[in-house]
């Protein structure tokens, strides 16, 4: 069963998808949110750097 972390993934996708389509203020400030918890995820799994 996919967690949280999938769902981020999601969001994130769609955030971007929303990005191209000229929401650009608020979807640049959400995505930065959505990235902070994938970024703390991904460290506790081992993974550096940016990505």
């Amino acid at each position: 069963m996919p967690g949280g972390g999938v769902a981020l993934i999601r969001a994130q996708a769609a955030l971007k998808n929303s990005q191209s389509a000229g929401r650009s203020s608020w979807v640049f400030r959400l995505s930065a949110k959505v990235e902070e918890p994938l970024r703390t995820i991904a460290e506790n799994a081992g993974i550096e750097g940016r990505w």
